[in-house]
């Protein structure tokens, strides 16, 4: 169930069905712009209560007759002119298509067959010509009367827009509420308080009737042609795939005729109508299997494909300034003034195949003089090549330590050490004040003990 919110604040509850009629709604519920309601603030509750009943009625269209959906309309907009208006504003905003062409038809026909001054009642829209002006149109109503009807008739798609872009009233439709005792809890029922018809409508003032308001955006062609089709071609039913077509179908109607027993007329068709009389001992003829030949003509071009290609063989450059850098027009010469050297793209390719080959074998060189240094490091640790004394104090270790970069000493030297200099005392390579416990050492002057 989907809740809507009017202007006066009345909240009514209807099916997802009901409500998905209008657009403006479908818009808000995929945007999630509504809430727990959907807020309709140029719809008042009586108008909004009659599209809803018209939206009920039009889902269940499928089980009625036509006739029925018919006569529903006409009753429907049976109402008097300030309703009608109102519900052809609210179809306007709901974007409920069916409800706007059907109010939309029945305010034309209000004024079919009206005068001028009974469509001007009709819409209550001031008389603002000149006693002169009135004159004139007097004298011309032949040529007036036309083109007065055609503005009137134009007047609904004016109130459309001024409806979409002015900002509704605040004090607009505002009901007093009626002061009521406070019903008993028995007697707590929920209800809907409809707006009372105002006796007289207002309509928005027309202005000149000629009128003209400039847009925002430029106006030009987007679309670039995109769809444009290639007229330069014979026409497709004057070249010769649908030549070639006519005589397929005309030689397999002949051959579904003499099957039959029928009498074949005997006449010379021209060139292009002779019949296969082999093709029920191999492969139907088509078009499509005659494409690859090419024997009955070229293939149609592609009407929505252009290609275009361009072979800058004069690239201009300046000549003199290439090869000096010096140029006689300075910064009048038309040409281009570059001193760079352009290379042919398989020049470029081998380039970069010599450079790629170059980064492999840097990175197999890297490696394999990594592996001989872990190599001859884990031989000089499993060996007997540990150092017995601190490289700093000269003293037997205490609390070795050893660095990044596989260099023992004292902890308190190595700290004493990394306070002044922030580089290893045997390499001087960076120790990046990391110190790990020497376990090798200690397991060594373990053993030594026992």
């Amino acid at each position: 169930m989907i809740a809507l919110k009017s202007y006066d604040g009345d909240t009514f509850v209807v099916e997802e069905a009901v409500a998905l009629e209008s657009q403006t709604i479908k818009n808000m519920m995929e945007e999630n712009c509504g809430g727990t309601s959907i807020p309709l603030p140029n719809v008042t509750s009586n108008i909004l209560a009659k599209v809803i009943e018209y939206c009920k009625r039009h889902i269940n269209a499928d089980k009625a007759t036509d006739e029925d959906i018919n006569a529903y309309d006409a009753n429907f907009v049976n109402v008097d002119q300030g309703t009608l208006f109102d519900i052809f504003l609210a179809a306007n905003y709901l974007n409920i298509k069916s409800l706007l062409n059907l109010t939309s038809q029945t305010v034309a026909d209000l004024i079919k067959g009206k005068t001028l001054e009974e469509i001007r009642k009709t819409f209550d829209i001031k008389n603002d010509f000149t006693s002169e002006e009135e004159e004139v149109h007097k004298e011309k109503a032949w040529a007036t009367l036309n083109l007065c009807k055609n503005l009137f008739a134009n007047h609904l798609k004016l109130v459309q827009v001024c409806n979409i872009f002015r900002n509704p009233s605040k004090r607009k439709n505002i009901r007093k509420r009626v002061a009521m005792e406070d019903p008993k809890e028995d007697d707590i029922e929920s209800a809907v308080i409809y707006k009372k018809t105002t006796s007289g409508p207002t309509r928005p003032h027309i202005g000149p009737n000629f009128e003209y308001k400039s847009y925002k955006e430029i106006q030009i062609q987007s679309d670039g042609r995109a769809t444009a089709m290639l007229e330069t071609e014979t026409e497709f039913s004057r070249d010769a795939q649908a030549i070639r077509e006519k005589v397929l179908k005309k030689s397999e109607e002949d051959l579904k005729r003499k099957n039959k027993s029928v009498g074949v007329e005997k006449l010379y068709k021209g060139i292009h109508g002779y019949t296969d009389y082999k093709a029920g001992f191999r492969r139907e003829q088509t078009v499509a299997s005659e494409k690859v030949g090419g024997a009955h003509g070229p293939l149609r071009a592609s009407t929505h494909i252009r290609v275009s290609s361009k072979f800058d063989y004069q690239p201009d450059i300046c000549k003199d300034y290439k090869e000096t850098g010096y140029c006689g027009y300075g910064d009048a010469c038309k040409f281009m003034h570059d001193r760079g050297d352009y290379k042919s793209g398989w020049q470029l390719e081998k380039e970069w195949n010599e450079r790629e080959k170059a980064k492999v074998k840097a990175l197999a060189s890297r490696m394999k003089d990594d592996n001989e240094g872990d190599a001859e490091m884990s031989d000089g640790i499993d060996g007997d090549s540990l150092p017995f004394a601190c490289s700093i104090c000269r003293e037997p270790f205490v609390n070795p330590v050893v660095t990044k970069c596989k260099h023992y000493f004292c902890e308190h030297c190595a700290l004493k050490r990394h306070a002044r200099s922030k580089k290893c005392f045997m390499c001087n390579q960076p120790t990046n004040g990391i110190f790990n416990t020497a376990f090798e050492i200690r397991r060594k002057i373990a053993a030594r003990g026992k």
